[in-house]
Protein backbone atom coordinates (compact mmCIF):
# COMPACT_ATOMS: atom_id res chain seq x y z
CA UNK A 1 0.00 0.00 0.00
CA UNK A 2 1.03 3.70 -1.06
CA UNK A 3 0.12 7.05 0.02
CA UNK A 4 0.08 9.68 -2.86
CA UNK A 5 -0.16 13.08 -3.42
CA UNK A 6 -1.53 14.25 -6.22
CA UNK A 7 -3.15 17.88 -7.39
CA UNK A 8 -7.19 17.92 -7.39
CA UNK A 9 -7.33 18.83 -10.95
CA UNK A 10 -5.10 15.26 -11.73
CA UNK A 11 -7.64 13.13 -9.12
CA UNK A 12 -10.28 15.06 -11.19
CA UNK A 13 -8.81 13.22 -14.53
CA UNK A 14 -7.88 10.11 -13.22
CA UNK A 15 -11.86 9.59 -11.54
CA UNK A 16 -13.24 10.57 -15.08
CA UNK A 17 -10.86 8.14 -16.95
CA UNK A 18 -11.69 5.61 -14.50
CA UNK A 19 -15.62 5.90 -15.16
CA UNK A 20 -14.82 5.77 -19.00
CA UNK A 21 -13.14 1.99 -18.08
CA UNK A 22 -15.41 1.42 -15.69
CA UNK A 23 -12.42 0.94 -13.30
CA UNK A 24 -12.37 1.82 -9.32
CA UNK A 25 -9.94 5.01 -8.94
CA UNK A 26 -7.36 2.85 -7.81
CA UNK A 27 -7.23 0.46 -10.42
CA UNK A 28 -6.87 3.31 -13.34
CA UNK A 29 -4.01 4.18 -11.49
CA UNK A 30 -2.76 0.88 -10.94
CA UNK A 31 -3.24 0.01 -14.79
CA UNK A 32 -1.44 3.76 -16.40
CA UNK A 33 1.34 2.60 -13.76
CA UNK A 34 1.35 -0.87 -15.50
CA UNK A 35 1.35 0.00 -18.65
CA UNK A 36 3.77 2.83 -18.36
CA UNK A 37 6.43 0.55 -16.40
CA UNK A 38 6.11 -2.07 -19.46
CA UNK A 39 5.94 0.31 -22.44
CA UNK A 40 9.60 0.11 -22.77
CA UNK A 41 9.77 -4.04 -22.73
CA UNK A 42 9.08 -5.60 -25.45
CA UNK A 43 5.35 -6.55 -26.50
CA UNK A 44 4.48 -9.89 -26.30
CA UNK A 45 1.11 -11.58 -26.77
CA UNK A 46 0.68 -12.86 -23.31
CA UNK A 47 -2.86 -11.64 -21.77
CA UNK A 48 -2.31 -9.02 -19.42
CA UNK A 49 -4.37 -8.79 -16.03
CA UNK A 50 -6.60 -6.29 -16.02
CA UNK A 51 -9.55 -5.75 -13.36
CA UNK A 52 -13.00 -6.39 -14.92
CA UNK A 53 -16.13 -5.94 -13.22
CA UNK A 54 -19.70 -7.35 -13.92
CA UNK A 55 -20.43 -10.77 -15.54
CA UNK A 56 -16.99 -10.54 -17.15
CA UNK A 57 -14.98 -10.76 -13.88
CA UNK A 58 -13.93 -14.35 -14.29
CA UNK A 59 -12.32 -13.99 -17.69
CA UNK A 60 -8.84 -12.46 -19.01
CA UNK A 61 -8.77 -9.32 -20.80
CA UNK A 62 -6.03 -9.97 -24.44
CA UNK A 63 -3.34 -8.13 -24.28
CA UNK A 64 -3.47 -5.27 -26.48
CA UNK A 65 -1.17 -6.75 -29.27
CA UNK A 66 -3.36 -9.45 -29.43
CA UNK A 67 -5.81 -6.88 -30.25
CA UNK A 68 -3.84 -5.14 -32.37
CA UNK A 69 -2.89 -8.23 -34.54
CA UNK A 70 -6.74 -9.79 -34.70
CA UNK A 71 -7.53 -6.23 -36.21
CA UNK A 72 -4.88 -6.36 -38.93
CA UNK A 73 -5.89 -10.08 -39.46
CA UNK A 74 -9.64 -9.16 -40.11
CA UNK A 75 -8.58 -6.17 -41.92
CA UNK A 76 -6.55 -8.04 -44.57
CA UNK A 77 -9.49 -10.92 -44.76
CA UNK A 78 -11.52 -8.13 -45.47
CA UNK A 79 -9.47 -6.29 -47.98
CA UNK A 80 -9.10 -9.77 -49.47
CA UNK A 81 -12.61 -10.91 -49.37
CA UNK A 82 -13.14 -7.20 -51.09
CA UNK A 83 -10.49 -7.22 -54.16
CA UNK A 84 -12.24 -11.15 -55.26
CA UNK A 85 -15.49 -10.39 -55.19
CA UNK A 86 -14.71 -6.83 -57.42
CA UNK A 87 -12.56 -9.21 -59.60
CA UNK A 88 -15.63 -11.25 -60.07
CA UNK A 89 -18.02 -8.79 -61.15
CA UNK A 90 -15.06 -7.20 -63.86
CA UNK A 91 -14.83 -10.67 -65.37
CA UNK A 92 -18.65 -10.91 -65.30
CA UNK A 93 -18.75 -7.29 -67.17
CA UNK A 94 -16.10 -8.68 -69.67
CA UNK A 95 -18.33 -11.48 -69.75
CA UNK A 96 -21.45 -9.92 -70.89
CA UNK A 97 -19.48 -7.36 -72.98
CA UNK A 98 -18.15 -10.47 -75.27
CA UNK A 99 -21.61 -12.23 -75.61
CA UNK A 100 -22.89 -9.04 -77.31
Amino acid sequence: MMTLRIDRELVAELKARARKQNRSTSAEVVHILRNSLHAGRAKTCSKVQTPSMGMFAQFEAPSEQVLLDATESIRQSIAASIQASASTLTDRGRARRTKR
